[in-house]
């Protein structure tokens, strides 16, 4: 019985064979074939998820700043609801502590409020009048700033606007307290001019922002594996990078002279120029993607970095499981060549 099962399954594997090499050329022809559709998708592929990941990476930048949009305008909107109020009390200046203490106390994200006026505006306050409320260990705290050590109307958040003659966001920086000591924390203002019934600028009034909210969130968005995000202020200063020694101390463009890199330098520049788009540089060897857009309209920028082997990922998985039918289609292909030669040496 098993002897019989035997014959029959020589017979039958015999029967595969025959009928294989009778249709080798039409098996090798297959075999081109499936090579062939196996290189178009995988060329087209490469395309889509590349698209798709590089689609991902934009979406994660338009969502972060969505969130910050949101935010800020909230600040902006409060801020600016209080304009009007100080501008038609001119003539009251001891309200403006109250106007100052109130948009601190109302709003969570707002930790100081400066309303601050030209040298002399109101004689009797003397040179420096700048009425200044801010959090302090969980109370708010309403003082008089400005003296011969702090001279307010020097400071970038009372020249920007000043200058501008315009509502806007000035550079983050290193708060310092009243009496110059850094207390640690990055800050930004949202500035803006306080005029007179003339239309004269005679003041500002800046509400002071932790940006720490804002670094966390930028932080905290790795859409890919090893990606990370940033945020460069106008003048190419790193305001949040995951590595902290970089912050408020490095630009990117110190980082490309240090790596003596153009092509980084190039990309800062596109950067602090307000333009969107997408670069492949080499950082420390490896191949990385860049996605950039500017941040609201503050003149900031920011970016998402993604290595080049992340973004292709799933194109580097698609090649592995295509391995097993290219070499069934090389078997194909190779087998009848191969049992010819043979024949022929015969």
């Amino acid at each position: 019985m098993i002897s019989k099962l035997m014959i029959m399954g020589k017979s039958g594997s015999s029967k595969i064979t025959e009928f294989y090499f009778r249709m080798k050329w039409l098996f090798c022809a297959l075999g081109v074939v499936v090579i062939v559709a196996l290189m178009l998708m995988l060329f087209f592929s490469r395309q889509s998820i590349q698209q798709n990941a590089m689609n991902e990476a934009t979406l994660t930048l338009e969502k972060m700043t969505k969130y910050a949009d949101e935010r800020m305008r909230h600040i902006e909107a409060a801020a600016d609801s209080m304009i009007p109020q100080i501008e038609s009390h001119l003539s009251q200046p001891d309200m403006m502590f109250d106007y100052s203490r109130e948009l601190v106390s109302n709003h969570p994200d707002i930790k100081g409020c400066s309303v601050a006026f030209e040298p002399y505006f109101f004689m009797e306050k003397g040179r420096y009048f700048s009425p200044y409320s801010y959090k302090n260990n969980g109370r708010i705290d309403t003082e008089q700033e400005g003296d011969d050590e702090y001279i307010y109307f020097k400071m970038d958040w009372y020249k920007v606007p000043r200058k501008l003659g315009r509502k806007c966001w000035i550079e983050p920086f290193e708060e310092t307290n009243t009496t110059g000591i850094i207390v640690h924390e990055v800050m930004t203002s949202y500035c803006q001019p306080i005029s007179d019934a003339k239309g004269k600028t005679v003041g500002v009034l800046s509400v002071d922002v932790p940006i720490e909210w804002l670094s966390s969130q930028v932080k905290s968005q790795h859409p890919m594996p090893q990606s990370y995000c940033m945020l460069l202020g106008v003048k190419g200063t790193y305001i949040v990078h995951p590595d902290n020694s970089k912050q408020m101390h490095k630009t990117i463009f110190d980082t490309a002279e240090e790596l003596g890199d153009s092509a980084l330098a190039k990309l800062g520049k596109e950067m602090i120029e307000g333009e969107t788009g997408y670069k492949s540089i080499t950082i420390d060897d490896n191949q990385r993607y860049i996605f950039y857009m500017p941040f609201r309209e503050t003149g900031w920028s920011i970016a998402l970095v993604c290595p080049n082997e992340v973004i292709l990922s799933d194109y580097y998985k698609l090649i592995y499981a295509s391995i097993p039918l290219f070499i069934i289609a090389l078997v194909l292909i190779l087998l009848p060549i191969f049992y010819r030669k043979k024949n022929d040496n015969s």
